[in-house]
């Protein structure tokens, strides 16, 4: 799985800094790679299906977790592409897919569940379909149902969609939430720089580091 990653990675930036440096001989050049990597892409997430085989999972989040890594670098330093919306909004931007990823967090391979995490982690927050706080203390009261599980890969699975809830929703979103003794999440009327939830007690007092 590193090599394929690799391979991957060195092909979207390959095309990327083509496209960007206009290194392509002529359009229909340009035209068919970019075509490719739309046609990989929407591959990638269509393979996302709930019934896929593991292999098809990971091999499809690798994909999409090294094209997502390239877009990032280039937006954030201003630069667009052709097929960096297409990934973020039209591709896994959307409910289901999101679903598809969260069920893939909690898949018994421990390779598969921190891929589905990692790309979790890169899309902005809230995640389309947990976008409330009825809707996260759903998945929050699942977790910390799980979490205790003497079965070691469900309690693993639990611990991990806590960190990430927490990462996306307290620390990026600066909501309030609580795990002990119920469950329960607030969105604070108004923030400021000097006014912030208490993260760091909240997470002491849930034991959740």
């Amino acid at each position: 799985m590193n090599s394929l990653k690799s391979a991957i990675s060195r092909l979207f930036d390959r095309i990327h800094f083509g496209l960007l440096r206009k290194k392509y001989i002529d359009d229909q050049h340009r035209i068919a790679s970019e075509d490719f990597i739309r046609w990989l892409l929407k591959k990638s997430v269509d393979s996302l299906y709930p019934a896929a085989p593991y292999e098809r999972k990971a091999t499809a989040i690798e994909i999409l977790s090294c094209a997502r890594n390239v877009t990032s670098i280039l937006q954030e330093e201003g630069i667009d592409n052709g097929y960096a919306k297409v990934l973020s909004e039209e591709l896994l931007y959307n409910e289901d897919v999101i679903r598809v990823l969260l069920k893939a967090s909690l898949d018994s391979w421990d390779r598969l569940r921190k891929s589905a995490f990692d790309l979790l982690c890169t899309l902005p927050s809230p995640l389309p379909g947990v976008e409330t706080c009825s809707e996260l203390c759903k998945y929050l009261t699942w977790a910390k149902s799980m979490v205790l599980s003497p079965v070691v890969k469900v309690s693993d699975a639990a611990a991990l969609q806590l960190r990430l809830w927490i990462k996306k929703y307290v620390f990026e979103l600066k909501w309030s939430l609580t795990l002990v003794p119920e469950v329960s999440v607030s969105v604070p009327e108004k923030l400021n720089d000097a006014q912030s939830p208490p993260v760091i007690s909240l997470l002491g007092e849930c034991g959740v580091v």
